[in-house]
């Protein structure tokens, strides 16, 4: 038991530090205005192999680090602080903990596609919530830098299309690798999850 738990906080936090280096560098590039968020493949493979909470704990840290860019703090910070803190934190947070539940749930009769949902899952979760948090309680401030206050061509920009796109290509994209380590881990460690 012992030995298990020493395992798990030791992937964690390996994967931890990949989000951290991956977060750290999305946050200060991004070409022509696009940020794609690549700590998404962490938080993938700590929901996949160490489940729910794992995901949940990951995706925290990623809102953390997302909330210290300086884009956030730009954007949305100076105009709606407590929902750029409340929808920083929890997006990802939700995202991660629902791709573990769904992947629990998935993986003993459908291994493959159970990987497949739960990974796109995350972005579509982290960019739906984000844009519902925009219409709800940060509409003020998506209004004021706006253009023209036009909330929608804020919210639905071209940037954060494409953004949605490229972010949902990328899991879809490295889910078998997310698959092989899952394998990888659980053969290793039959107290993965």
């Amino acid at each position: 038991m012992k030995n298990t738990n020493v395992r798990r906080i030791t992937g964690v936090a390996i994967l931890l530090a990949v989000l951290i280096v991956l977060q750290t560098i999305g946050n200060y590039l991004a070409p022509l205005g696009i940020s794609v968020n690549l700590a998404l493949i962490p938080i993938a493979v700590g929901a996949l192999v160490y489940g729910p909470v794992a995901g949940a704990f990951l995706g925290l840290c990623n809102g953390a680090i997302v909330l210290a860019a300086p884009s956030t703090i730009s954007t949305f910070y100076n105009y709606a602080p407590i929902g750029t803190v409340f929808t920083c934190l929890l997006k990802c947070t939700i995202a991660g903990f629902v791709a573990g539940l769904i992947f629990r749930l998935m993986r003993d009769k459908h291994l493959k596609s159970g990987a497949i949902i739960s990974s796109v899952l995350i972005p579509v979760i982290n960019t739906g919530l984000y844009v519902t948090f925009c219409l709800t309680i940060m509409r003020k401030a998506v209004e004021q830098w706006s253009t023209g206050g036009n909330i929608i061509s804020g919210i639905f920009s071209i940037p954060l299309l494409i953004n949605f796109v490229i972010e949902i290509t990328i899991m879809i994209v490295l889910t078998p690798a997310i698959i092989k380590i899952y394998k990888i881990m659980t053969r290793t460690d039959k107290h993965a999850l």
